[in-house]
Order: structure tokens, then C-alpha cells, then sequence
């Protein structure tokens, strides 16, 4: 494992639809990260939705972003500690009960029995070809009437754990490590996208009071509900900022590629100067398109996606529970009427993560601070955090008591391929 002072390297990997990228850092002994290098390719439509539609190219897309990763770094990767955000219509979760009984010798919750709990907690009946992803611990119940968030010592019959539980396909996952065991690295560790992107992003006091988080990316949108804490839902729609350009194409009667694309990016960027028309070439000419068709077009597709997210919340009673509002980022965020849209559809505050930057990042960050970049940078801080401190279960043997330990808890056994 290479090392840079005293430090071990991490690498973060996101395979998306729009992009691939590779981040390197290293931290401190106070938990500030030094960003070393990163490196961005085009996926060149090798990658949709969450799945690899072209091994081939993106093996080499992923190749390219590496080298230049590396070197702008300075330092070569090892086959450890790198970590690979993963998402897609495959992924399913769930929330999980599990229980210990107490005996009358013991009389008092021990760190074993809270293991076995959360262990507890994560079975249930589930595909041959479904994997671990996550379980993100919650809460406790004592003897079924007292809540608590942390029972150690505390004199009990009954423990009851509470977690969501995140699984994947085995298949579809293992397609996403390809391109890195291509290069030789045999030990990339899959994490959900949506996970690692609020990492970078949800504080400790909006996890607390109940915040929807929803990062929305060129082929997918991710949506995880969190609450005091824990997690209550979590989700991903096959939905991103690409489909707004196909319904443009479609809408406009325009070729997808690049011209729709290049119409939303540059909708974004003029939209505020009261542009009255986007011009196209084309074969024929240029066409002048109305500005607002084009934010129709925008806006209708927002909306339905807000509303299927609103709807998945409301069937579980969960709007009660987002005390702090809703928490946006991803290139959708980049969208002006995505925030008011949000704000109509839920009846909630809106925050749009416009810096992603965690606060304790320093070093190579500039051009970073997009919420593009929301997932890259947080699985890049789940990523060191965690390989600072072992597997998350034994953070969860030595303390219950932080925000980190309560919010992101994973069991590495289940992702050994």
C-alpha cells in the first residue's frame, strides 16, 4: 500500500454517463484531506444509466483519466484503498429489525450484543445474485418501548436494532469494477453513489432534523431520506440531466447528439441574461429556437421527476420526517428553475449544494467546486475516512457516540467478491 508522508493514498473512481474521473488524496492525523490530483475523461457514451454499455472504450476512458490523475499527483496508486461509486436501477433497499436477548446473567448491553443486532438487522431473503452494499445504522429499542441511539451499558432483556439496508446486483456491480481490475487493481470496494455524494455535502444538523437529499446526474437521480439519525429511504430513478436532452430532441425535432446536449449547457449558462432564442446550425441553416420552449421542455421533465420521488416519500409517510428541507446537487443543480421547481413540488426549503468542497479539503481542488463533483469528492472522504479507521463495524464496537459512526456504518465482508 503506497504511502505519501505518513499517510496512506486513497482513489476515488466515478464511473458516470457524463464522465469518468479519478481523484487521489491523503489526510492528516486531524482529518483534513489533501486533495493530490484528479483526472477527467469523457465517457463517450460508454457508460448509461448506471451500466457499462461499452466495455471496451471505457476501459480506456478509465485508463486515460488515471494517468492524468496520477500524474498530476505525482504518485502511482496501489491496489488498496480505492474506492468506486456504484448506482443504477439494480439497487434496492430496505429497512432491517434485528434482535439480541440479554441475559439475566449479563443484565446489561454489551458492544457484542450490539453487533449481532445490526447483524441481525441486515438478513433478509434476497436474490443469490444480490450483494451488501450498505446498512446504515439508526437507531435502538430497548425491551420494545425505550428509543435509543446508543444502548452500550444500558440494563436491558431485548435489543432491537434498526438499519436501512442497501443491496445490488452482484453481476452488475462487479461490471463497474472491470475497468479497475483491468489495470491490475483487484480490491476496488463498490460504494453507493448517492452515499458517497452526500458525504460531501449533508451536514450534521440536517441529518439530525430530517433532510431529503437528491443528487441528480446526467443518466441517473439518486434520493436517500435522512433522519436522527439514520436513513428511512433511499432510492435510484433512471433518470438524469441526458433524458432533459432527449426530450429536447424529441420536443425540437433535433438530433440528440451533441446538438440537445449543447442546447442544455448553454441554456444554463444564458438563461439568466433574458436570451430570447438559442440559435442551432444545422445543414439546412441556422434555427432560432424560442428560450421558452426550451424551459418548457426543462421544466416538464424536472417536475415529473420531483413528483415520482415526492411519491415514493409520501407512500411511505416520510415527508413528515424532513424537518430541514431538501438538500440538491449533481449537474441538475446547475438547472435555474430546478431549485423552484423543488420548492413547488415538496412545499419544503431547498438547498442547492452549489460548492461541494467539504470544508477540511485542501490542496488540488480548483475547477472541483461544481456540484458535478458532489460524488467524486464525497467518495473520496468516505474513502480515507474509513480506510484512517478499519471497517465501520469495529468504529461501531469502539464507540456509537459520533455523527460519522451513526451515519455511514458497512459491513466489508459482504463486498469481497
Amino acid at each position: 500500500m503506497l504511502k505519501y508522508g505518513k499517510s496512506e493514498i486513497v482513489a476515488a473512481v466515478e464511473l458516470g454517463t457524463s464522465k469518468i474521473c479519478v481523484a487521489i488524496g491523503e489526510s492528516d492525523e486531524s482529518g483534513n484531506i489533501l486533495l493530490l490530483g484528479h483526472g477527467e475523461k469523457s465517457s463517450d457514451d460508454s457508460i448509461f444509466k448506471g451500466e457499462i454499455t461499452d466495455m471496451n472504450k471505457a476501459m480506456a476512458r478509465f485508463r486515460d483519466a488515471l494517468s492524468d490523475a496520477e500524474g498530476s499527483a505525482g504518485v502511482e496508486i496501489g491496489s488498496e484503498n480505492i474506492y468506486v461509486g456504484v448506482t443504477g436501477s439494480h439497487i434496492r433497499a430496505y429497512q432491517g429489525v434485528g434482535s439480541e436477548l440479554i441475559s439475566p446473567e449479563e443484565r446489561v448491553v454489551t458492544e457484542e450484543h450490539i453487533n449481532t443486532a445490526m447483524q441481525n438487522s441486515q438478513v433478509v431473503s434476497h436474490q443469490p445474485d444480490d450483494i451488501l452494499l450498505d446498512a446504515i445504522g439508526g437507531h435502538f429499542i430497548i425491551d420494545g418501548t425505550v428509543r435509543s441511539e446508543n444502548p452500550l451499558n444500558q440494563a436491558a432483556h431485548k435489543l432491537e436494532a434498526h438499519s436501512h439496508v442497501i443491496y445490488g446486483n452482484k453481476n452488475r456491480i462487479e461490471s463497474f469494477l472491470t475497468p479497475l481490475r483491468d489495470v491490475g487493481f483487484d480490491k476496488p470496494i463498490p460504494v453507493f453513489s448517492g452515499i458517497a455524494s452526500a458525504y460531501s455535502v449533508i451536514s450534521e444538523e440536517e441529518q439530525q432534523q430530517g433532510t431529503l437529499f437528491i443528487d441528480m446526474g446526467a443518466g441517473s437521480t439518486e434520493y436517500i431520506t435522512f433522519y436522527n439519525p439514520g436513513v428511512l429511504s433511499s432510492g435510484v430513478l433512471s433518470v438524469g440531466c441526458d433524458h432533459i436532452a432527449n426530450d429536447l430532441a424529441i420536443a425540437l425535432e433535433l438530433p440528440l447528439n451533441p446538438v440537445c446536449r449543447d442546447m442544455l449547457v448553454k441554456s444554463l449558462s444564458e438563461t439568466e441574461s433574458n436570451l430570447q432564442f438559442l440559435e442551432i446550425a444545422g445543414a439546412l441553416g441556422a434555427r432560432k429556437i424560442p428560450m421558452q420552449t426550451v424551459q418548457k421542455v426543462i421544466d416538464m421533465r424536472l417536475r415529473e421527476t420531483f413528483e415520482v420521488i415526492k411519491k415514493k416519500i409520501d407512500e411511505k409517510n416520510l415527508l413528515q420526517n424532513i424537518g430541514a428541507g431538501i438538500v440538491f446537487t449533481g449537474g441538475g443543480a446547475l438547472i435555474p428553475p430546478a431549485e423552484d421547481i423543488l420548492k413547488e413540488v415538496f412545499k419544503l426549503p431547498v438547498r442547492v449544494a452549489e460548492n461541494c468542497v467539504p470544508s477540511n479539503f485542501s490542496g488540488a481542488i480548483s475547477g472541483l467546486e461544481s456540484p458535478r463533483y458532489a460524488a467524486l469528492l464525497g467518495l473520496l472522504d468516505f474513502g480515507i475516512t474509513h480506510s484512517r479507521s478499519g471497517s465501520l463495524m469495529s468504529k461501531l464496537d469502539r464507540n456509537l457516540n459520533t455523527f460519522i459512526k451513526s451515519f455511514f456504518k458497512k459491513t466489508w465482508k459482504a463486498l469481497k467478491f
